[in-house]
């Protein structure tokens, strides 16, 4: 063993003002050489006040702190010599005697190791990242000697330090002089010993990238997890500021603020980037570091095999799994198995194993289909007994899942995407080991690992990183016509944008729940909310308008009307607002009272050469209009606000009551009546029915058209038939028995298990032609496991378990996205309403509570703050004894309907609209269309809701109708829509669930009465 001697250390040093300046200066020197002691630590223990030595061995240590007093301790350290302690009376009182200081000669050991490594194995230990995010800092001229620092965990030792690199993300320095200390884990898991023993500097002139310090002179050997600091010791050109990238995981570093100071561990979550590349020693150095861990383990007399059958586990290696099987089984030779099959069910079997020999268990495993999402009470009765091999990728399994295990664990993996942090802490947890075999390949090593004591010492990363990561979206935007080219697409909050080529066409990047905003000059804006369904989107951007006078038909009273046309003021008044025709931004073409020809024998012939462009082909009822030369489609008629298809001119129309006659475009046309109108419209106005309110108050238009808005009887009645079906439910159809149709929906599923929808539609067709509700929730429950985090599909399967009553479930799915989005006014009101079917009052309660103090009280009238705000007062009415009221809802009680309908839908794009049929015939249409309801729709986008609701009165009076016309989502996929109908009358309540795919057709859906609720057949 060498031993080296350290000199004495001689300083001088006045102790100034020491009440008043409070500020010691003096100089280190070396006692023997009589040089300067450089970049010496100096400072007050524990205390954020210190500085560093400079070249010529002076300092200055500031301590204008009031709180620092004479017994506090101040300190000298400095890799090679003796640390100094002294109290501040202390030191003062020894430097009024004599200013010299002889320190004692100081010894430190070397361990005796011969470092050959020319031929040894190189291993990067630490963290890598350029992140220009998440970083550490140092930015105060005042901050020398202090240090930023990080854990270092290894996996094989003794090691031998080569390097240590760290990526600057920017520098404002000329450059600044570091220092690299290797600290022992100390007490708490804080830097303990410095056992770097050298004074390691590097001067840092890069201000940009990344940045390496060779440490192969200084043999630093490392026997165990380390920590390793940069320390901050002089700063060049008088400017101090840079930043070392970090990343937003773990809880590995550590910092102090200034030298002496006490350390503190940096916030949760961030990780300062700090790689070093090591040299593994060779022969006895290193077996005797590890001999202690290779103890073998006792071999279990029975173990239990935890099999995971979900179907995110479908594409693990189990050609890997069964190969570390037979070697693992092999070296047990002779023992009982309990095989526990666990995903969506669980079930158990006892398989016993004789000289190694497990072929009955290995075709079992083989056999095994992966379907199926893990279910809480599945995952907590499992039983792992004593010892227990875990196969798994552990997707779906709550944090907490081993807190009553009392079992020896090893969790086993084959698959990359895994929840590799979990399954580590499952088998460290009952000092296990994880055993990773994607990244062993050698299955008798992995065998190793149950047979021995072996520290691992991998890291891994957050499984949720990359869940959302961005994707390409494509799309294309149109008139409903024609492509609208430089169309701006920009993603919100985000500088993520782009605009559409010549041909409408578009790709931009985005993550589930972003939102893309479409605008162009003239046009009306539109806006996308990105889901799993989005991966082509059609967008449709009509003509802008000037809306002068907006109008809002709220069921059959509350109506607002509209002035008519007025040529001197040439505007126009429609359905949706009055359009001033000279700021347009498009072709308008209108034909006063006196320019149409009374000699005509009907209106198709009246508009005959009148407007450029417009061709009439046929007459009379047979006529076909054409608005402009090469169009596709004939346009559509609108008299007084009725519609009329291009297929059935008005021609009943007395030419003599005619006001005005109005041309429009298309694009406006289609946007605002539908694909009915997409070759535009012809509007006319009569004199008899003008909209405008009589002059005397007496009736509005709206009233005197009630005994015109009657329902027709026009609904289509949804019919399933072979023919409408999607493909895979055509082929699924053709099975005999139940197990053929499941067989059938697997091979099914290697073609379209990437679309929502699908399992959503063999749930219902299994439970609709089958009646098997379990193997029917088994294949719906694959949507939490391949999208567990997308918002629009979880709504979906959280809808059908509803409907199938299946509460608890639900509210899982629910909790879950209120998880993933806890600010969306929408996942605040599921999850409320969810805890509050379960009957848990209180936690509903709170929800409830929370949402509506955040609006200050001032709630909309309408969307979501009208359905929370209804919900609120009936658990304050009916619920009040369980609640701790603190809202004024104790003198206001809510307004009892027969009837409450709640209306959700999945996707946030989804269009479409609702016709309330009442007793006597009249009906009254609720739109949820960009063109109709712009604001609502913006409302929805801004809080993040999907859902409506209304009240019905008067049952008594006979039947209701409930009928749907849906307009598409921007996708070729379905939206679902989910229908909640509480019968105040009875106290009932049904969830009905809608699959919307075909366009512009008003569908029956639902018969209301007072005792019953029914699906159309």
């Amino acid at each position: 063993m060498k031993k080296y001697g350290v000199p004495f250390i001689f300083f001088f040093i006045s102790l100034q003002c020491l009440h008043a300046q409070k500020v010691l200066t003096g100089k280190l020197l070396d006692v023997d050489t009589g040089q300067p002691v450089d970049y010496a630590n100096i400072g007050i223990v524990d205390q954020a006040k210190g500085t560093v030595s400079a070249e010529d061995g002076t300092f200055d240590l500031q301590l204008e702190d009031s709180a620092i007093n004479e017994s506090n301790i101040i300190q000298f350290s400095r890799i090679g010599y003796e640390t100094l302690r002294f109290t501040t009376k202390v030191l003062y009182d020894r430097l009024q005697e004599n200013p010299n200081i002889n320190l004692k000669e100081a010894l430190f050991e070397l361990e005796g190791v011969t470092l050959n490594v020319k031929n040894a194995e190189k291993n990067r230990v630490g963290y890598i990242s350029n992140d220009k995010d998440n970083f550490a800092f140092w930015n105060d001229s005042l901050a020398l000697g202090g240090e930023h620092a990080s854990k270092i965990r290894i996996k094989d030792a003794p090691l031998k330090l080569e390097d240590m690199s760290f990526n600057v993300i920017a520098s404002i320095s000329d450059s600044i002089l570091v220092r690299v200390n290797i600290y022992e884990i100390g007490q708490g898991g804080l830097p303990g010993k410095n056992i770097s023993n050298h004074n390691i500097l590097h001067t840092v002139t890069t201000r940009r990238g990344r940045v390496t310090i060779d440490l192969s002179p200084y043999n630093i050997v490392v026997n165990d997890h380390f920590i390793a600091s940069l320390e901050l010791l002089k700063i060049y050109g008088g400017k101090v500021g840079i930043l070392i990238s970090s990343f937003n995981d773990g809880y590995r570093s550590y910092s102090r603020l200034i030298s002496q100071d006490r350390w503190k561990r940096i916030r949760k979550g961030t990780t300062i980037a700090f790689s070093l590349n090591t040299s593994q020693l060779e022969g006895d150095q290193f077996n005797a570091v590890v001999a202690s861990q290779n103890k073998l383990r006792e071999k279990p007399e029975r173990i239990t095999l935890l099999w995971d059958t979900s179907y995110s586990m479908k594409d693990k290696n189990l050609e890997k799994e069964l190969a570390f099987l037979d070697h693992y089984l092999e070296y047990l030779n002779t023992m009982e198995i309990e095989l526990q099959l666990f995903g969506y069910t669980l079930t158990q079997e006892q398989f016993t194993i004789e000289n190694g020999n497990w072929e009955s268990l290995k075709k079992r495993l083989q056999e095994i289909q992966y379907d199926g999402a893990n279910q809480g009470k599945t995952l907590h009765a499992l039983n792992p007994g004593k010892h227990a091999l875990l196969f798994t990728d552990g997707i779906g399994f709550p944090d907490s899942i081993d807190e009553t295990w009392a079992s020896t664990i090893f969790t086993v993996n084959s698959q990359p995407d895994a929840h590799h942090s979990l399954l580590k802490s499952i088998a460290e947890g009952s000092e296990a080991n994880y055993i990773n075999l994607d990244k062993i390949s050698d299955t008798h090593l992995a065998v190793e690992y149950t047979q021995k004591h072996i520290v691992d010492n991998l890291e891994y990363a957050s499984p949720r990183s990359n869940v959302n990561p961005l994707r390409e979206i494509k799309g294309k935007v149109t008139d409903f016509d024609d492509p609208i080219p430089y169309v701006n697409v920009k993603v919100r909050e985000t500088g993520r944008s782009t605009n559409t080529d010549i041909d409408g066409n578009f790709i931009i990047f985005a993550k589930d729940g972003d939102i893309l905003e479409f605008t162009s000059p003239g046009r009306e804006s539109a806006e996308s909310v990105v889901n799993a369904n989005t991966s082509r989107l059609n967008i449709t951007m009509p003509i802008g308008v000037k809306v002068l006078d907006e109008v809002v038909l709220e069921e059959y009273r509350n109506t607002k009307s509209i002035k008519g046309a007025d040529p001197s003021k040439t505007d126009i008044s429609t359905n949706f607002g009055a359009i001033d025709l000279e700021r347009t931004g498009f072709a308008v073409r209108q034909i006063q009272q006196d320019q149409i020809g009374y000699g005509a024998l009907d209106i198709t012939e009246a508009i005959k050469g009148k407007f450029p462009g417009v061709q009439v082909y046929g007459s009379g009822t047979n006529a076909v209009v054409m608005l402009r030369v090469g169009s596709r489609f004939p346009a559509a008629w609108e008299v007084d606000g009725i519609l009329y298809k291009s297929e059935n001119p008005p021609v009943h129309i007395s030419l003599q009551n005619i006001k005005s006659i109005t041309v429009m475009p298309g694009s406006w046309a289609a946007a605002r009546y539908g694909l009915i109108a997409r070759g535009g419209i012809i509007m006319i106005r009569t004199i008899s029915q003008s909209f405008a309110t009589e002059s005397s108050g007496k009736v509005s238009k709206w009233d005197a058209m009630r005994s015109q808005d009657m329902y027709g009887n026009d609904a289509v009645l949804l019919v399933k038939t072979q023919g409408n079906q999607p493909k895979y439910i055509q082929w699924i159809s053709g099975a005999a028995t139940l197990s053929e149709a499941y067989e059938l929906y697997l091979e099914q599923r290697k073609l379209y298990g990437h679309l929502p929808h699908f399992y959503a539609d063999v749930h219902t067709f299994i439970l609709e032609e089958w009646g098997s509700l379990e193997l029917a929730t088994k294949i719906l429950s694959n949507l939490e496991e391949v999208f567990p985090e997308d918002i629009s599909t979880l709504r979906l399967l959280a809808f059908q378990l509803e409907e199938n009553g299946a509460f608890e479930e639900a509210h899982s799915i629910y909790a879950k996205i209120h998880n993933l989005e806890p600010t969306q006014a929408q996942s605040q009101r599921d999850l409320a309403h969810s805890f509050v079917t379960l009957g848990k009052i209180k936690e509903g309660w709170s929800l409830y509570r929370k949402y509506l103090l955040s609006t200050s009280g001032e709630l909309d009238e309408d969307g979501i703050d009208k359905t929370i705000r209804n919900e609120a007062l009936a658990l304050a009415n009916h619920h009040s004894s369980e609640i701790a009221l603190d809202l004024p809802f104790d003198s206001i009680q809510d307004e009892m309907n027969d009837m409450d309908i709640l209306v959700e839908w999945n996707n946030p794009n989804t269009e479409f609209e609702l016709q309330f049929v009442g007793p006597t015939g009249h009906y009254f249409t609720w739109k949820h269309t960009k063109a109709d309801n712009p604001s609502l729709l913006s409302d929805e986008i801004f809080k993040g809701y999907s859902s409506n609701s209304f009240q019905i009165n008067n049952l008594d009076q006979g039947e209701w109708l409930l009928n749907v016309k849906y307009m598409g989502n921007q996708s070729n996929t379905p939206s679902f829509l989910k229908t909640t109908i509480k019968n105040n009358l009875n106290g009932t309540e049904t969830i009905k669930v809608l699959r919307l795919q075909q366009k512009n057709v008003n569908f029956q859906f639902l018969k209301l009465t007072s005792d019953k609720i029914s699906n159309f057949k």
